[in-house]
């Protein structure tokens, strides 16, 4: 990999993040009682729908600026929010003595699933945006 490459990447996934970050100061748009709903009792929903537009508009805008091949590295930012997730849930789990990390894992899994969907399909699209646009201003000149 160039240097380039990974600086266009490196710009990618701050560009990501910050977008992420805006969006975790902002008010949540759904209603707070959603964030306890659960498909067959034990899975998480709501938090993993508005997680995964979140992932999607952060990769969009990753890849739109990092103007390179982008779906891993939204795809691993993806996992890596996730994990982190799982373990500050297990670290305020763990106060009141339920800090499984297996079950708190379980129950938000698919918020991972939904997230990296979300990310892949971001990095996709900016990606694809990113290139009309050069292609438009190539033509243009």
């Amino acid at each position: 990999m160039s240097t380039e490459i990974a600086k266009r990447i490196g710009l990618g996934l701050l560009t990501a993040i910050l977008i992420g970050t805006a969006f975790d100061l902002a008010p949540s748009l759904f209603p707070g009682s959603w964030a306890h709903d659960r498909i067959f009792g034990f899975f998480y929903v709501w938090s993993g729908v508005e997680g995964a537009c979140v992932v999607f508009l952060a990769a969009l805008g990753g890849a739109y600026v990092a103007r390179v091949p982008f779906i891993g590295a939204a795809v691993l930012l993806a996992i890596g929010s996730w994990m982190l997730t799982v373990y500050f849930l297990t670290s305020i789990a763990a106060v009141s003595g339920q800090g499984d990390i297996l079950v708190v894992a379980g129950s938000n899994v698919l918020g991972l699933l939904l997230g990296v969907s979300g990310a892949a399909a971001g990095a996709y699209f900016g990606g694809r945006l990113s290139r009309r646009n050069a292609e438009s201003s190539a033509n243009a000149a």
